[in-house]
Parts: structure tokens; C-alpha cells; sequence
């Protein structure tokens, strides 16, 4: 599901400002990794078990950290209720 709203999200924003698309799936990208290189820097989630991390002031990620490995469950928009 997190790729899918990570392609959905990009697609709305590509139609106004493709630049910007490519900037803000880029940073996606590179907030996934430092949860993934950094799994005990995820906020506590909304739903028990789960994490998040800000991607940009107006998405975030719904993260599932077990042990080393982070699980990206869901990307959503401020706009998005959650859960």
C-alpha cells in the first residue's frame, strides 16, 4: 500500500508541478532509508506497534519497526485521516 500512495501522491502533485514530483518522491526516498539505517528515530505511531516518520511538513510515513527492519506500511498526505 505505501508504494501505492507513494506513486498516487507523486501523480497529484506531477499534474501541477512535475519538478516538484520528482523532488518530493526523491525525498520519500531518502526519509525511507534514514528510518531504515535508523529504526529507534521513528515516532511513536497512531496505532500500537506502528511508527511514523515526517517525510515533508505535509506527509508522513505509518512505519511497522521490528528489531532492525522497518516496514513501510502506508505514505499519506496531512489531508489523509490516519488510522
Amino acid at each position: 500500500m505505501a508504494l501505492a500512495d507513494r506513486d498516487a501522491i507523486t501523480v497529484y502533485v506531477a499534474q501541477d508541478n512535475p519538478t516538484a514530483a520528482i523532488d518530493l518522491d526523491l525525498g520519500f526516498e531518502t526519509k525511507a532509508e534514514n528510518a531504515r539505517l535508523r529504526p529507534k528515530l521513528c515516532e511513536a505511531g497512531r496505532v500500537k506497534g506502528t511508527g511514523q516518520t515526517v517525510m515533508r511538513p505535509n506527509s508522513a510515513s505509518v512505519n511497522r519497526v521490528q528489531g532492525d527492519v522497518v516496514e513501510v506500511l502506508r505514505v499519506l498526505n496531512a489531508a489523509q485521516h490516519w488510522p
